[in-house]
């Protein structure tokens, strides 16, 4: 869904020449990193948890969301070529696999008469807590592509509209945070976090996952240990 009320599949019934127009407008936005003042907003929505709370979701306009789609399999190929691990929820390996995985070998090495410690920390404000500055420097060491960098942080500069049972309030305007329900905010989770994942000492009786906001660490050993 698009803050402009426009669908991907609505891009299908335009004619040749506004294709060609769209596209030209994509390319003059990603070799400057700026938005036109028309598509410059976002309406985060704020969608209850099961639990407690709200959970914001952003909504950009129809051709910042096409941007997006065209980039992923870019944002794709850095993930596959910078793979790790201890991240969960990949293309192949969801968050349901990865947390069996662990829970199978925790049962096993329980059987042979270790014991097993396993600590969850979800991580509050997530997605809204990264430095977007930090962000880029990151994604300029760790080989991430640069104008999708800039771009897509120079959305989340974007004024924010806030809704909530049907009223909205704003503009607001940020200075942190990426916005989950963009197509690259997962990839960016990895750039943003993956150096300093990288230089935990983990033992090998350690396993350490990363699925989304949350950690998984589970320790396996002999008791007394």
């Amino acid at each position: 869904m698009s803050v402009d009320g426009f669908a991907m599949t609505h891009y299908c019934l335009l004619s040749d020449a506004a294709l060609e127009a769209a596209g030209r407008l994509l390319e003059v936005m990603e070799m400057t990193s700026s938005l036109p003042k028309q598509l410059d907003v976002v309406v985060l929505a704020m969608l209850a948890k099961p639990t407690t709370g709200f959970r914001p979701t952003g909504l950009f306009v129809s051709l910042y969301r096409l941007w997006g789609r065209a980039r992923r399999p870019y944002a794709k190929a850095w993930e596959e070529r910078n793979g790790r691990r201890y991240f969960g929820s990949t293309e192949f390996s969801g968050a349901v696999d990865m947390v069996f995985r662990q829970a199978f070998r925790a049962e096993a090495a329980v059987g042979e008469g270790q014991v097993c410690a396993t600590l969850l920390w979800d991580m509050t404000k997530f997605y809204e807590s990264f430095d977007l500055h930090r962000l880029k420097a990151c994604a300029g060491r760790l080989g991430f592509p640069v104008a999708i960098t800039l771009l897509a942080t120079r959305a989340y500069h974007s004024p924010r509209y806030v809704t909530l049972g049907g009223f909205s309030d704003g503009p607001w305007h940020a200075r942190k945070g990426v916005i989950a329900g963009c197509s690259l905010a997962t990839s960016f989770v990895k750039v943003y976090s993956m150096e300093s994942y990288d230089k935990l000492p983990l033992s090998p009786s350690t396993d350490f996952l990363i699925i989304s906001a949350m950690i998984v660490l589970a320790v396996l050993g002999r008791a007394g240990q």
